[in-house]
């Protein structure tokens, strides 16, 4: 059997930890989380998957379950393929190739960004968040909470709040709501800031 197409609201499940992981998945349209429950009920959000990309490989590689939990940011829609039609698909060697090469390059992305989020402070790491996700805009409109936010650029929620207050009282950005204003000179400060 081929890949199913799965259309999901915001906020839907598309697997669970510790759910047998039978599927490796290709995001087409939205945006899903990969995020894991802490003992202490802390949510962990491991990585944002973005359209085209694939997640939840471990399905190919071990007989066991899901290590995370995939949750929609935002509506959309994912294939699903079933461990055996994909292992039949690495059998054709530009796949494969094709494949190994996408993981290799998430594998020097992810090792780039432990880097940068270790050297970065905590304003450039939001800086460099926004600009990732939205570009260098006047307003944003968040597909995330704050507390999601903070789990995103590694530091607590109090001190994203404490982050954000003194950002508002220089006038640099405002979250208000469901919307960000951003001033021209947070970027300009952010990027001087990365820079030395």
């Amino acid at each position: 059997a081929g890949a199913v197409l799965r259309r999901f609201r915001r906020g839907s499940v598309l697997f669970r930890a510790d759910e047998p992981a039978e599927a490796v998945w290709l995001l087409r349209a939205g945006r899903v989380q990969l995020l894991r429950r802490e003992p202490d009920g802390r949510v962990v959000i491991i990585r944002q998957v973005q359209p085209d990309d694939l997640f939840a490989e471990v399905a190919l590689f071990r007989n066991g379950p899901y290590p995370v939990t995939a949750q929609a940011v935002t509506a959309g829609s994912a294939l699903a393929f079933p461990r055996a039609a994909f292992r039949e698909c690495l059998t054709n060697e530009d796949f494969r190739d094709a494949f190994l090469a996408s993981l290799f390059e998430r594998m020097r992305y992810l090792v780039g960004r432990i880097r940068q989020l270790s050297a970065l402070g905590v304003e450039e790491r939001l800086a460099d968040w926004l600009l990732t996700q939205y570009g260098a805009r006047a307003v944003i409109r968040p597909d995330v909470t704050k507390q999601q936010l903070a789990a995103q650029i590694n530091i607590a929620p109090a001190t994203l709040s404490r982050l954000l207050g003194r950002l508002k009282r220089a006038d640099l950005l405002i979250w208000q709501g469901g919307v960000i204003r951003v001033r021209p000179a947070f970027w300009a400060v952010a990027e001087r800031q990365g820079k030395g």
